[in-house]
């Protein structure tokens, strides 16, 4: 169990409200408390939960006002009126599809790219920015710099930063190029990073290649999505569970 205040610090956390010395002391909790990463985990999938609830309700709305739109007995009216009553019916249309496609990003993709998306939502980790070391065993000011403008969702921001480390990245740098062209549906640039990683020699070639497998399926390459995920699931390697269940998802689609 955690205390309210630890609770207050998580909701802080998720919605990017502590500062660069404060993630740096709630990340490296995260690493050292397994009671707070699942408490913060937890909390992740809630809001992650009400946020996906509070859009559906609006695009509910929306459709609602649209239907009683169509629906009124307008009586006969001038030429002039029909007219201004058919252009206040073409401005709520237009703002239902503008309300969409703020309250909902995803609407205009297809199905394969909001599974990619969801599933990066759920299993994505990238809190490892406290403990990039150079070789004299000291922090590294630029890496940490791009894992702190990736928790704020600055993507371009922290490959810029990245741009700045000398060759050769190392791994996790390069995971984290990848993860800021998944963000950006950069998806040549997202693959390229990703599938370094699995065909080097590194811890992180079974967390690549999930990566890579949702980098694959967010663009629309669903065939080859599908062979790395069963690749994962008949290994039995990491997130093999969520593997099995995105490929039953999967199973149902063209």
């Amino acid at each position: 169990m955690i205390g309210d205040n630890d609770a207050y610090l998580i909701n802080d956390y998720l919605d990017h409200n502590l500062s660069e010395k404060e993630i740096g002391m709630f990340e490296q909790r995260l690493e050292n408390d397994s009671n707070f990463r699942l408490a913060a985990s937890e909390q992740y999938e809630i809001n992650h939960r009400l946020d996906i609830h509070e859009k559906q309700q609006k695009i509910e709305e929306w459709q609602q006002v649209l239907a009683a739109t169509k629906q009124q007995n307008i009586p006969k009216r001038s030429k002039v009126k029909q007219m201004w009553q058919f252009a206040w019916q073409l401005a709520a249309l237009l703002l239902l599809f503008v309300g969409m496609y703020f309250l909902w990003p995803n609407t205009t993709s297809n199905v394969s790219q909001q599974l990619a998306i969801e599933y990066w939502d759920k299993t994505a980790k990238f809190n490892h920015g406290a403990n990039i070391r150079d070789t004299s065993g000291l922090p590294v000011p630029i890496a940490k710099n791009a894992y702190a403008h990736y928790h704020r969702k600055h993507y371009t921001e922290a490959l810029q930063e990245l741009e700045q480390i000398p060759r050769p990245l190392k791994p996790r740098e390069q995971m984290l190029k990848g993860a800021c062209y998944f963000q950006l549906q950069q998806h040549e640039n997202c693959i390229k990073y990703f599938e370094a990683i699995v065909n080097g020699n590194t811890p992180l070639k079974d967390e690549a290649h999930w990566y890579l497998a949702l980098s694959y399926l967010q663009a629309n390459e669903i065939t080859t999505a599908r062979t790395l995920l069963e690749v994962i699931v008949n290994k039995q390697s990491w997130n093999s569970d969520k593997a099995k269940d995105l490929l039953k998802q999967l199973a149902t689609k063209p």
